[in-house]
């Protein structure tokens, strides 16, 4: 899945922590990595990849001793620029399922 995003110098991961929080910005790092279900280990070495990029950034909170997330306007351009990659590559995998085979996936995935 990395090589649709590699183009945009982005990889899945990536992706998905910029489409998060452009639904849920600001939000803590830790809350971040507990919706992605991502360690927080992991989140914090993509988010300061994010950030050298310029697509994420701080802001301060109410209470000034924390830092939330937020996605930046070039971080919001680039995730449009993966949004049409990432819909036709599941457009290619749904189409190699059956009729059937892709009615159980879309109802499993709708409970989860």
């Amino acid at each position: 899945m990395d090589a649709i995003f590699a183009p945009l110098g982005l990889t899945a991961p990536q992706f998905s922590i910029l489409n998060l929080l452009a639904g849920n910005a600001p939000i803590r790092i830790s809350d971040l990595a507990d919706l992605s279900g991502t360690d927080r280990t992991t989140m914090t070495r993509n988010i300061g990849i994010l950030m050298r990029l310029k697509l994420v950034k701080h802001v301060a909170e109410e209470d000034k001793r924390a830092r939330a997330l937020d996605i930046t306007k070039t971080g919001n351009a680039r995730l449009r620029e993966a949004l049409p990659l990432w819909e036709a590559q599941q457009k290619r995998t749904v189409s190699r399922l059956s009729q059937t085979d892709s009615e159980i996936l879309l109802r499993i995935l709708s409970t989860i």
